[in-house]
């Protein structure tokens, strides 16, 4: 069960290389993919079996509650004040997937 974001590439990241995110929450594991026009698609994903131990600020649907939980908790690399919020923005507003396939470019 994961969800994707699509934010603004940080400079601690390479424009043609993908990044592997483990642990990147406890019993989450990311990717960062590499967008056109300066993006990147950031999927992140928790084994469905533990779901239900998902913290409830990365289920919320309050943008601001997700904003903050990923500011204080994400450690994987920084992001831009608008990337952080454009990302609190996308997560909030989307439901889990359950499906593995994913597409980088919108």
């Amino acid at each position: 069960t994961f969800k994707a974001v699509h934010v603004q590439r940080p400079e601690a990241l390479s424009p043609n290389s993908m990044s592997v995110l483990p642990n990147c929450f406890p019993n989450f594991a990311g990717i960062s993919l590499p967008e056109t026009g300066g993006l990147i698609n950031l999927s992140i994903g928790v084994p469905r079996n533990l779901f239900d131990e998902v913290p409830s600020e990365l289920k919320s649907d309050d943008l601001e509650v997700v904003t903050k939980f990923f500011r204080e908790n994400f450690k994987a690399f920084a992001l831009s004040d608008e990337a952080y919020a454009e990302l609190g923005k996308q997560w909030a507003g989307q439901r889990w997937n359950r499906t593995g396939m994913v597409h980088c470019n919108r």
